[in-house]
């Protein structure tokens, strides 16, 4: 699993980008606490048992996905221009999804949503992205 890959996936592949924006925090309080642990179990998951044959899969860099700003978050996610975009709602962060999901369906509608986390629920504000994005608990 890359935290990084090149600007143009392999012929025939998908790339799969995984996002989990920090919280915003002026006084870096939080700064070492945003770790993709899920992310790294479910594509570690997937990619050793054979699950994700043709998908490349990238976890956004832990510095761009704590400090950038929403514009920058979505900047960098066009940027990996990803045909899945994964992402994983904490209380936290929650808010922090739904503008930049709106934007990706909205400017790349081939893009696929996924949401998962605590936060995803019937009552989740992520379901203002339905259907649009497939929410999983």
């Amino acid at each position: 699993m890359n935290t990084r890959t090149s600007s143009a996936p392999s012929p025939g592949n998908r790339r799969l980008l995984w996002v989990q924006p920090g919280v915003p925090d002026a006084e870096y309080a939080f700064a070492d606490g945003n770790l993709a642990v899920a992310a790294g179990y479910t594509l570690g998951y997937g990619l050793r048992r054979g699950l994700l044959p043709g998908v490349e899969a990238e976890v956004l860099d832990e510095e761009t996905a704590t400090f950038a700003g929403d514009a920058a978050l979505l900047s960098a996610v066009l940027e990996r221009a990803p045909d899945v975009l994964c992402g994983t709602a904490y209380s936290w962060n929650v808010e922090r999804l739904l503008w930049p999901g709106r934007e990706v369906r909205r400017r790349r509608p081939g893009t696929r949503l996924v949401l998962g986390g605590p936060e995803i629920g019937p009552d989740s504000p992520c379901q203002q992205l339905v259907p649009q994005a497939n929410a999983h608990n």
